[in-house]
């Protein structure tokens, strides 16, 4: 019996996350049409009336023609796991999520949350943490830089540096749309 449970608990997993990717990917439509602010204000927007926290989202000098459309998909993508991790797992009422352009050399993005905060060394045991992991392949992939700062019981707060002058992107990247 319990290696049957077992069983169906990976399943149940394997599910949940390719329910997850599925999701992630029919938002591609909506970012190309409106654009990154205004995907990120959606992502926002559903979760507020959808979950019991409340999103806001502030952008300080970022504007749609910065990046091309598959850089601000991979943008999209870290917006949404963290959101996703957020939702999942942290036990916020708050979240923040901010864009802002450092010295026309930069793109910030700022996310972060009053909840419970990462536990890391549950990370370090945990080989499962795929949302982490996709967040900092996507950050790396993109020449950017990425930095998590969590303490029980105070959030979590992610800051990504992105260089405004970025390769042209390769098919790597795009294939981890």
């Amino acid at each position: 019996k319990i290696e049957y449970l077992q069983k169906i608990r990976q399943l149940t997993y394997d599910a949940q996350r390719e329910s997850r990717n599925i999701s992630h990917g029919l938002m591609s439509k909506q970012l190309i049409e409106s654009g990154l602010v205004a995907a990120t204000i959606e992502v926002c927007t559903n979760y507020n009336i959808s979950k019991n926290i409340n999103f806001t989202f502030k952008n300080s000098g970022y504007h749609e023609d910065l990046f091309e459309v598959e850089i601000k998909q991979n943008i999209f993508r870290i917006i949404q796991e963290i959101t996703t991790n957020i939702v999942s797992h942290s036990q916020a009422t708050k979240a923040t999520i901010k864009f802002s352009v450092k010295d026309n050399e930069w793109f910030i993005l700022e996310v972060n949350d009053n909840g419970i905060g990462i536990d890391e060394t549950q990370i370090k045991e945990n080989s499962k943490c795929f949302g982490l992991k996709n967040i900092q392949q996507r950050v790396a992939l993109l020449n950017g830089i990425i930095k998590r700062n969590s303490k029980p019981n105070m959030g979590t707060k992610y800051i990504i540096k992105l260089p405004l002058v970025l390769e042209p992107i390769n098919s790597e990247l795009n294939l981890l749309n």
